[in-house]
C-alpha cells in the first residue's frame, strides 16, 4: 500500500477528535480543554500548546493526544516525531482511540520509533474495537497484506466493511477490490461497483469501479449505480 495514502487515512482532524471527547469531562477540565481548542481553532497554536501542556502534564488524555498531534504536525512547535510518540503513548494507554490509531501509524511507518508492524496492529486493534474508522481501515490493510499478523482475507473484509460503512474512502475502495477478486468473500460485482464508486466520488482512483463495471450488464450496472447513490444519500 502507498504509505502516503495510508498515513493520510489516520490523520484525524484535531477539532472533531477533541470535541467528541470533551463532553465526558468535568466542568473544570472541560473549560481547560475547550480553551486550548478555542486557541487551536483560531490558529493560535502557541497559546493552545501552553494550555494543553498544563493539562497533559496533569494526566488529561485529550490534552496528551492534542500535544502529540501538534508535535506530529509541527504546529506551534518544531515537528518532532519522538515527542509525538511520547504524548500519543500516554494518551493511548488511557484508552484514547485517536491517540491509539495515530500511535499505530507511527509504528506502522516507523516515525519516531523503529518500524514495528506487530505494535502497529496492537494499537490499531484497540482503536478499531472502539469504532475508529481510520483504525479499522488500517487494520484491514494489515490483515489483507499479512503485516504484523498472518494474512487473513476474511478478517480484512470484516474490518474494511466496518470502516467503509462509516464512509472511509480507502476502506470503500479496498472493500470494492475484495468483492471484485473474491478475496475473503464471494465475488459480487454490483457491491464492488457500489463501494468503489463511493470511494471514487471522494477522490479515489476509478480503476476498481471500472473493473467491476466491465463485469456488469446494463441492468446490473444501473442497479449498482442506484445502490451507490442511495447509500450516499443515506450517509450525507
Amino acid at each position: 500500500m502507498d504509505i502516503s495514502k495510508k498515513r493520510l487515512s489516520v490523520r484525524a482532524w484535531l477539532g472533531s477528535a477533541i470535541l467528541s471527547a470533551i463532553g465526558l469531562l468535568s466542568p473544570l477540565v472541560f473549560a481547560d480543554v475547550e480553551k486550548g481548542f478555542t486557541y487551536y481553532n483560531l490558529g493560535q497554536f502557541t497559546e493552545a500548546l501552553a494550555e494543553w501542556t498544563i493539562d497533559a502534564n496533569g494526566g488529561d488524555s485529550n490534552a496528551q493526544f492534542a500535544l502529540g498531534y501538534m508535535y506530529d504536525n509541527g504546529q506551534g512547535v518544531p515537528q518532532d516525531a519522538k515527542k509525538a510518540v511520547y504524548w500519543y503513548t500516554l494518551s493511548a494507554e488511557q484508552g484514547d482511540s485517536g491517540a491509539q490509531v495515530n500511535l499505530g501509524n507511527m509504528y506502522d511507518v516507523g516515525l519516531g520509533v523503529p518500524q514495528d508492524a506487530k505494535k502497529a496492529v496492537y494499537w490499531y486493534t484497540l482503536s478499531a474495537e472502539q469504532g475508529d474508522a481510520r483504525a479499522q481501515a488500517n487494520l484491514g490493510s494489515m490483515y489483507d497484506n499479512g503485516q504484523g499478523v498472518p494474512q487473513d482475507a476474511k478478517k480484512a473484509v470484516y474490518w474494511y466493511t466496518l470502516s467503509a460503512e462509516q464512509g472511509n474512502s480507502i476502506a470503500q475502495l479496498n472493500l470494492g477490490r475484495m468483492y471484485v477478486f473474491g478475496k475473503g468473500i464471494e465475488p459480487n460485482f454490483e457491491l464492488a461497483y457500489m463501494w468503489a464508486n463511493l470511494a471514487a466520488a471522494n477522490g479515489a482512483e476509478p480503476d476498481v469501479r471500472d473493473a467491476a463495471a466491465e463485469e456488469l450488464n446494463s441492468e446490473q450496472l444501473a442497479r449498482a449505480q442506484k445502490m451507490s447513490s442511495d447509500w450516499a444519500a443515506a450517509h450525507p
